[in-house]
């Protein structure tokens, strides 16, 4: 059987192992409530396309919005079959119905499909379908030809993680998975005897090619959390991975520092039976990785069998379909204490963002990279796509895709020092805004500050520094004074304004970073009109 696209990988392992399970879903106790072997995975899949052919042509884009994990993985092997282009979307909070339709429609989606309460709501405006009104119909009628797509063909739409911007639609084609899904499985080192977990959310690139696309291309089985079991209870994390014996699985770094500040976890008898032993590869990635935060979280756990050595620092971008880079073990510059992601899977030039020249070794610049994973582009945005992605540099062929991320080459081995547009400018000094943030953290010491986040400000007519902390501290002057000597030994220049919310407050993408613009409107609103944001 000839595999030269998604659909292909699939039919495969149904054909040559029907009985393996392949995705088995946790309740909010751990417990299994539904498995899916691949003969049923494609079953069910292979069916529900039948009955999408019947509303939507082919190449035409379909949203997934708000599905349970079971639902979404059926749903996205389905239009795969079809040969639709599934477009994983989240719902912001606070978005209605009617903010949903205009997303719709201004992203350029021919249709949504969604659970049953949405449907009734935005169907009027726009062609909304769910799973059980789909399986209503007969699919007697349809024949699917997915075996013939060329692997060059859009297989999906991926939005980006919308850190400094609007989530923008990258064009993932069937060549550019498929060649990321062989870098993973060599870079891992995954091997039958492997299994992943995943809570992260299935409409991120983590979710999505980690463990929906993975586990099927791998031969793997995959256990799912839902996002919301895992941040109510982040221990559930820890207990499904030695409840199963799982070895792959991963996190922002957010999630290990919530392993490790919450309440919950200082009773260990709450966790207790816990073995990490089997856990062999786990990965971090999606934002800028503190080291200290991976050994605080390996010395808590050394006990329950976890190793230092089975952190998996990782670098990659929904522009090149998920990863580009990554190590087994934690090695740190010397000089600026920065984590490797490793030999990268691509390649990749540092160029200094102001000049256009290259960085030599150990200099820090923007990111380029050129790899057979690098998205075909945005979708509908000409102009932002040769933005992005058809750089040329002097001396070498192809175009290279402008990352927006900083960071550096030493010795082969990439370095991420952060994102170029969080680059923050205060009377003539450059900084860097989760360095910053990281720094606020470590100088808080306490346990009750949840997450920092920092931006640029106007204050009084003058350029200045604004910090926003998610916390419960009991005594609120103390923690500002912290706070104060913590900014100013970074940056030498002291906040313009401290400002304290409650935990969940300060808002993030789906990957765990900061939503910059979004942030800039909540400082808007919580603090005087002395203080404007410059964001």
């Amino acid at each position: 059987m000839s595999v030269n696209n998604l659909g292909t990988i699939l039919q495969s392992a149904a054909h040559s192992a029907p009985h393996r399970i392949q995705y088995s879903f946790l309740n909010r106790r751990g417990e299994i409530s539904e498995q899916l072997n691949c003969l049923q995975l494609y079953t069910q899949a292979e069916n529900l396309a039948k009955r999408l052919r019947q509303f939507i042509g082919p190449q035409q884009s379909v949203a997934l919005l708000m599905l349970p994990e079971k639902e979404f993985v059926v749903s996205f092997w389905a239009c795969l079959l079809a040969e639709i282009r599934p477009a994983p979307m989240s719902r912001q909070r606070g978005q209605t119905p009617a903010d949903i339709v205009d997303q719709l429609t201004e992203k350029g989606i021919a249709a949504v499909l969604t659970k049953d309460s949405l449907r009734t709501r935005v169907e009027n405006e726009v062609p909304a379908f769910s799973i059980a009104q789909l399986m209503e119909r007969d699919p007697s009628n349809c024949q699917l030809s997915f075996s013939e797509v060329n692997s060059d063909e859009p297989a999906f739409i991926q939005f980006s993680s919308g850190s400094t911007r609007q989530p923008r639609g990258i064009v993932i084609s069937h060549k550019n998975v498929l060649h990321n899904l062989a870098c993973i499985h060599k870079a891992f080192a995954i091997g039958r005897s492997d299994a992943g977990l995943c809570w992260l959310p299935l409409h991120h690139d983590m979710g999505l090619i980690g463990h929906v696309l993975q586990p099927v291309f791998s031969g793997i089985q995959n256990y799912f959390m839902t996002p919301i079991n895992f941040i109510g209870r982040p221990q559930s994390w820890l207990r499904n991975i030695s409840r199963y014996g799982v070895s792959i699985s991963g996190a922002p770094a957010f999630a290990y520092r919530l392993c490790t500040v919450s309440e919950k976890f200082r009773t260990r008898e709450c966790l207790s039976g816990l073995d990490l032993s089997s856990w062999r590869l786990a990965y971090c990635g999606s934002e800028k990785i503190d080291a200290d935060v991976l050994r605080v979280f390996a010395e808590q756990w050394a006990g329950n069998g976890f190793k230092l050595s089975a952190f998996y620092p990782c670098y990659g971008l929904a522009e090149s379909t998920l990863f580009v880079s990554g190590r087994q073990g934690i090695k740190r510059d010397i000089e600026t204490g920065q984590v490797s992601v490793g030999k990268p899977a691509a390649t990749v030039c540092i160029v200094n963002p102001n000049t256009g020249k290259f960085c030599p070794s150990g200099q820090c610049g923007e990111i380029l990279i050129r790899s057979d994973s690098v998205a075909k582009g945005y979708f509908r945005s000409r102009v932002s796509t040769e933005a992005t992605f058809d750089r040329i540099l002097p001396g070498l062929q192809g175009n290279y895709m402008r990352s927006g991320d900083l960071g550096f080459l030493t010795e082969g081995e990439l370095y991420i020092s952060g994102r170029l547009k969080n680059v923050i400018k205060i009377r003539g000094r450059q900084i860097q805004a989760e360095d910053l943030e990281a720094s606020v953290l470590l100088g808080a010491q306490q346990d009750d500050v949840w997450l920092c986040a920092v931006l640029p400000v106007m204050a009084d007519g003058a350029e200045g520094l604004a910090v926003m902390v998610e916390t419960t501290a009991p005594d609120p002057d103390a923690l500002n004074a912290r706070i104060r000597a913590a900014v100013s030994a970074h940056a030498d220049v002291l906040p313009a304004c401290i400002v304290h919310v409650r935990r969940g407050r300060i808002p993030l993408t789906s990957s765990g970073k900061v939503r910059r613009s979004a942030l800039a409107n909540l400082l808007d609103e919580l603090t005087p009109n002395s203080i404007r944001s410059l964001s």
